[in-house]
């Protein structure tokens, strides 16, 4: 079943959280400060989550932000983090399609969508390419 989160399943993605956290180098996961920035997210009405669950459990989501965009001022809807069980992978495009739904409901203008390259980087390419989307920037960080 896939759904759109409230306030009190925010919890219920911690698990899957700190599962996709622990392929990111040096990422230490906050549970607690994961938990409260994405309830203020959607208390606020600037963020949603969608969950993919079977029998009680979550094995799945895509949670994501929408902002004027800093140059143009224009509505954007950013991905924030998409996981799926490997034994539930096909309701990874459902979890999208229910995203970029809700970007448009939303008066969104873009959507932009992110992968790890240690995850997956051919396939979600060969998606984002079939949707439509352009390469505009890589993104690198470090830890200071």
């Amino acid at each position: 079943m896939i759904y759109q989160a409230t306030v009190k399943d925010v919890p219920k993605i911690i698990p899957c959280a700190a599962e996709y956290t622990d392929i990111i180098p040096d990422m230490k996961f906050n549970p607690d400060h994961y938990v409260q920035f994405w309830q203020n997210m959607l208390k606020s009405g600037l963020g949603v989550i969608f969950l993919s669950e079977v029998d009680g459990v979550v094995l799945g989501g895509i949670g994501g932000i929408k902002f004027p965009e800093a140059l143009s001022g224009r509505m954007t809807a950013v991905e924030m983090f998409w996981y799926t069980a490997k034994e539930t992978r096909g309701d990874g495009v459902k979890l999208y399609l229910k995203f970029k739904k809700w970007a448009k409901e939303n008066g969104c203008e873009r959507l932009a969508m992110i992968y790890l390259p240690c995850s997956m980087p051919d396939k979600l390419k060969a998606f984002y390419d079939k949707e439509g989307f352009s390469l505009i920037e890589m993104h690198y960080e470090m830890a200071l």
